[in-house]
């Protein structure tokens, strides 16, 4: 019932253009991301291993040229040298970029959850929203560091469970890789809906979003990248191939977001656990008007 009701709800908030705004601003938000992730993996003793397997992560997904791309833009910022003013400035300019789509991403949920930022919200907000983006971005680069961790052990692995069941243990893998990355996804899903929006929400309605919306993007994933990647899909949009099928997927899953979002609202409606107003969002209900003029 909360399935269909989600997608009710999803309907009325124009989820095209939800989406479509959301892939256009990850055009622009992916590489600085992309680049902060790094500079944090820079931390790890093995970080140019960490950084290697982004990459083949990117290129799982989206295949090997636009993951090259994507690496080749990361790659010309990052070897922009200048003084310390000018280092300052460009880290300031990526956390900027990156939290901007999170930013976008936030406002949308809020929609769908009727909720809208109080008037006339003062900078320390702004500022402290900003940091809140910046930690899910941290939060993010923890969960990658987690999942080569497993793909690490789930490799090592491999050759004792070989000898333990030489027919089975390849299925057995790659079933335990797929099973840890939808939780993986879920935990992403469900600290976005509990912290990204200004919002009072129950971790159980905050985890049964997540967990629906982690399991439609992992089987999207699967799909986009088996039709896309393997379809040709170069010999239809020629040079711009890359940057299409970046486009998609991320429209893709930010529609799923969406989905995930509205259904989370609904869940907690028929759950008794309405989704309350945060300290800085005050809720309101949308109302058809109708013709009373006189004939």
């Amino acid at each position: 019932m909360a399935l269909k009701e989600a997608f009710k709800l999803l309907s009325k908030k124009e989820p095209l253009v939800l989406s479509s705004s959301t892939a256009f601003f990850a055009t622009f938000s992916i590489s600085p991301i992309i680049i902060i992730l790094i500079s944090l993996f820079g931390l790890y003793p093995q970080s140019e291993r960490i950084n290697n397997h982004l990459f083949q992560s990117i290129g799982s997904i989206f295949g090997r040229e636009t993951a090259w791309q994507i690496e080749s833009i990361v790659n010309n910022f990052m070897s922009i040298e200048g003084n310390w003013f000018i280092t300052l400035a460009s880290g300031v300019f990526f956390i900027f970029v990156a939290t901007t789509l999170l930013s976008v991403v936030k406002h949308a949920i809020q929609k769908i959850w009727h909720l809208r930022p109080k008037p006339r919200l003062r900078l320390k907000y702004h500022s402290r929203e900003r940091g809140t983006l910046f930690g899910v971005i941290v939060f993010t680069g923890v969960l990658f560091l987690v999942s080569v961790v497993i793909d690490t052990s789930l490799g090592m692995s491999l050759d004792y469970l070989q000898a333990v069941w030489p027919g089975a243990a390849i299925v057995m893998v790659r079933v335990l890789n797929v099973l840890f990355s939808v939780i993986i996804v879920t935990i992403w899903f469900t600290v976005l809906f509990k912290i990204l929006p200004e919002a009072n929400i129950s971790w159980d309605t905050a985890f049964n979003g997540g967990l629906l919306t982690g399991i439609l993007f992992s089987i999207g994933k699967w799909l986009l990248h088996e039709v896309l990647v393997y379809a040709r899909f170069a010999t239809i949009f020629g040079a711009s191939a890359s940057f299409a099928l970046l486009l998609l997927f991320v429209f893709y899953c930010s529609f799923i977001l969406y989905y995930g979002a509205a259904f989370t609202y609904q869940y907690s409606e028929m759950n008794n656990a309405h989704i309350c107003a945060g300290k800085y969002a005050d809720e309101y209900e949308e109302r058809v008007k109708e013709d009373v003029s006189s004939p």
